[in-house]
């Protein structure tokens, strides 16, 4: 039985920052793990908009994501494979898995399009995958067993609360417009490549966001008024600096760095076919810089 109710799964930031089994087992520097999760969140976000699937279920992915790399070591467990896992988990948890209709989303479907989003940026073109071929079975039976995995760390407990709820009733009593709240559900969303959705809970990161908004709008709002969502300043000044490194770190981009010798080599010149020589990536929305907006609020 899977629960659905339970939202405990929070950690310490020390934790996070030095004792994840990446770092205490294999020796992974923190900076390339926080680059692997943020890889893999970028997987699933690109996945989700060319599957024109529901923002939640993107957002789902990207917390089962973070928490199972907290209990296991991302040289273990690939992060191109647990990003499919973790995405067709959430697929199932959203329920947009419609079995009973004609054209419904399968696990090939899922599989295409990480393929070729994971070589998309070796080759500059759309990537085929070949289902009919050896890696297809190899790549398939590995995300079978890491959403199995997946599973079993969490013991079923697959809960998942989201700030965007609490973004939009908070806004409404807070008198926001709508372009406020649009950018508060942005800030979300670029929150969820980091720790912070196992490190604060959702309340928390939605005040952040409103916060940073509505500075940035120009909006003023009442002095202290998220005491009275039972948000401390601290945890809204963490919320801030984790927000602060992610937009600075990003300007480099996201990109896989090998930690291990997977047996899914991704390379295999017959795992697929290029179609394209060339193909602009539309569909990736580079995240826009509001670090400028951040550091003044910090200061103050």
């Amino acid at each position: 039985m899977t629960f659905s109710t339970i939202d405990d799964f929070y950690v310490d930031a020390g934790v996070v920052k030095d004792g994840t089994p990446s770092r205490i087992r294999d020796n992974v520097s923190r900076e390339v793990e926080e680059g692997l999760r943020r890889y893999g969140c970028a997987l699933i976000v690109r996945a989700c908009l060319r599957l024109e699937l529901p923002t939640s279920v993107a957002c789902t992915a990207q917390v089962l994501l973070h928490r199972f790399y907290c209990k296991h070591s991302v040289v273990e467990y690939d992060v191109r494979v647990m990003s499919v896992s973790a995405f067709w988990l959430a697929c199932k948890l959203e329920e947009v898995i419609q079995s009973d209709k004609s054209g419904c989303l399968t696990l090939r479907d899922v599989l295409v399009m990480f393929y070729d989003g994971i070589r998309r940026e070796e080759n500059g073109g759309f990537m085929l995958l070949d289902i009919y071929g050896g890696f297809y079975v190899a790549f398939k039976d590995a995300v079978v067993r890491g959403e199995r995995d997946m599973l079993r760390c969490f013991g079923f407990v697959t809960h998942v609360e989201h700030a965007h709820p609490f973004v939009l009733s908070l806004g409404a009593q807070l008198g926001l417009d709508t372009s406020v709240l649009q950018t508060a559900c942005n800030i979300v969303n670029d929150s969820l490549r980091t720790t912070l959705c196992v490190r604060v809970k959702a309340h928390c990161v939605a005040c952040a966001a409103l916060l940073f908004a509505a500075r940035r709008h120009g909006h003023g709002l009442p002095h202290g008024w998220w005491y009275g969502c039972g948000v401390e300043w601290k945890t809204i000044r963490l919320c801030c600096e984790e927000l602060i490194d992610l937009y600075e770190s990003h300007r480099d981009g996201d990109a896989y760095i090998s930690v291990s010798d997977t047996f899914l080599k991704f390379e295999t010149k017959d795992a697929g076919v290029l179609l394209q020589s060339k193909t602009p990536h539309d569909d990736e929305t580079p995240i826009e810089s509001i670090t400028f907006f951040f550091c003044i609020f910090i200061q103050q």
